[in-house]
């Protein structure tokens, strides 16, 4: 017994085990609280309104990607700035520029596109988005590797969500209501970030020395289309962060494709026997983003190494995440039906055989995030785009073919074969 509490002690000294312990427990609250979500929120909605739920969620989330692509962006270049904390305090300030204008477009295209009540509810689930310029702090203290600080404002964000959720239901509130509480979801964790930095005198005097800049500033701001230029802070190329920005927002379409294209040949009671098993499968694959939470820091500076033992070391990464993601994809294919029956209930009969299909896309996942990284990394953006408009085109034609023969099973293996396209070719190409 004692010899394992020293094994343990041993492997938390280290930093990276250290974090991606901190970063597990974090993550392993927000899986519990996410599942107890699902299991309440599904069965409240019914399989018509949550269709409708994660059909605004997807169109959102194209326009959230946008704001995070430059997230992404900065996740690998600001590691090498000196000042990280000017860095961030500069972005803090040309990203809220972005979000508040993409969701003006989002909003102004949901008006022209779709229909009246599913406009009102896009609407309130991008209100509260422009406070996602606040996401900047949570980087921030990535770079700073404060885990503990990070995992803790994970572990309330997903508390408070899941307690706003829960209160709809006990009060019995309508479907926008928890439309608004998803939209909130998104910034949440940006929100708490922001109130703990400005509680600290040091970090509020320095955030306080931002520029100000004024309304009639903001009209030359967007003709000389500064705001991409200045996201990358004078040091990096205008080209690049236009198309790492390209590069996550067709990353996630391919993830949403699926969906977006549902809805335009089925029903919302279809697309919420579809969401159902596609929400169960995103529990798993979020688990893929501790990892990346944790190597944000380090897969740069083991690439940029490029030594016969960093080279190893991101092969074992690469073996890791296949294992996982495998696993994973093992113990929900077998055990669908009971996982099913467990959260959704009678209402979602179906949906275990979608997504016993839908869990053979997840090592592909993993190897995507995998690959994300590590073609970010190298700033290899052009090859990300080329890969992942060609699965997108792929993955829409296959939905479109697939699913009018075989029903939301074909809508489900276009998912599988499209991310496992995307996977090979990267691969391919990592090996040149």
């Amino acid at each position: 017994m004692n010899f394992i509490k020293r094994k343990i002690k041993t492997i938390l000294s280290l930093s990276m085990a250290r974090e991606m312990f901190l970063y597990g427990v974090a993550n392993t609250i927000g899986y519990i609280s996410s599942f107890i979500a699902v299991f309440f929120v599904a069965r409240y909605l019914g399989p018509a309104n949550l269709g409708l739920y994660s059909f605004v969620q997807n169109y959102s989330a194209l326009y959230i990607t946008i704001v995070g692509g430059a997230d992404y962006y900065y996740s690998w270049s600001i590691a090498r700035a000196e000042d990280k904390f000017a860095s961030m305090r500069e972005y803090i300030k040309h990203k809220f520029f972005l979000a508040s204008f993409l969701t003006i477009i989002g909003i102004i295209l949901a008006y022209i596109t779709l229909p009246h009540d599913v406009f009102i509810l896009v609407c309130i689930f991008m209100a509260p988005l422009f406070l996602q310029s606040l996401s900047a702090f949570q980087l921030y203290s990535l770079y700073e590797k404060k885990a503990k600080l990070v995992s803790t404002m994970q572990s309330i964000s997903a508390t408070i969500s899941l307690l706003l959720k829960l209160t709809l239901i006990y009060l019995e509130a309508d479907l926008k209501y928890f439309v608004f509480v998803a939209g909130l979801d998104v910034v949440m964790i940006c929100v708490l970030f922001s109130i703990y930095f400005m509680s600290n005198s040091y970090y509020k005097s320095r955030l306080l020395q931002i520029n100000r800049i004024k309304m009639s500033d903001m009209f030359i701001y967007f003709k000389k289309i500064n705001f991409f230029k200045s996201v990358s802070a004078s040091t990096i190329f205008f080209w690049n962060i236009k198309t790492s920005i390209l590069a996550i927002f067709l990353w996630q379409l391919l993830l949403r494709a699926d969906q977006l294209i549902l809805a335009a040949v089925s029903n919302a009671f279809t697309m919420g026997i579809y969401a159902a098993a596609v929400k169960v499968a995103e529990i798993p694959n979020a688990l893929a983003g501790i990892i990346y939470l944790t190597l944000i820091g380090r897969m740069t500076h083991m690439l940029d190494a490029n030594t016969k033992e960093s080279k190893g070391k991101v092969k074992k990464i690469f073996y890791f995440y296949i294992f996982l993601g495998s696993i994973i994809s093992v113990f929900i294919f077998i055990f669908a039906p009971l996982v099913v029956n467990i959260i959704y209930g009678e209402k979602f009969l179906g949906a275990e055989n979608v997504l016993r299909i839908y869990a053979l896309s997840i090592p592909a996942m993993y190897a995507l995030y995998y690959y994300f990284s590590v073609f970010g990394s190298q700033n290899r953006h052009k090859l990300q785009i080329i890969i992942f408009v060609i699965s997108v085109i792929l993955n829409i034609i296959l939905v479109l073919t697939l699913t009018p023969i075989f029903s939301l099973i074909g809508t489900a293996w276009a998912t599988v074969i499209s991310y496992t396209f995307a996977a090979v070719m990267f691969y391919v190409y990592s090996e040149k």
